[in-house]
């Protein structure tokens, strides 16, 4: 791998996906497998964040125009659940991954968080 042309791009970090305490919680695959989850790409950044390597978080957000659009499709639960509402503590980047400061680049979308 040749880190000064690498882009490491992360999506979703965010604690209602990966916190322990996450809306997600109920709604998808179990904490456990989340955390290893984590905890993998937590390696990653550690093994890479004093290298050339660019490493961008792209947060998800989901306000309510979106959640309408989401209703009678398969990512209902998730429009239903108030996950990755704007402005809440959901939406934020994972702690684990804050810790990294502007080591981790966010490039926010259409709904900024």
């Amino acid at each position: 791998m040749k880190l000064p042309k690498t882009a490491i791009v992360m999506m979703g970090c965010q604690n209602d996906y990966f916190a322990h305490d996450g809306r997600f919680d109920s709604v998808l695959e179990p904490h456990a497998r989340r955390r290893e989850v984590l905890g993998n790409i937590v390696s990653l950044v550690n093994g890479i964040q004093d290298t050339d390597a660019l490493m961008l978080q792209l947060p998800m957000a989901v306000d309510a125009s979106v959640a309408d659009s989401m209703m009678d499709t398969p990512l209902e639960k998730i429009a239903t659940s108030g996950a990755l509402r704007p402005d809440s503590r959901g939406v934020a980047l994972v702690e684990e991954l804050a810790a990294f400061g502007d080591r981790i680049e966010t490039v926010p979308g259409k709904h900024k968080v």
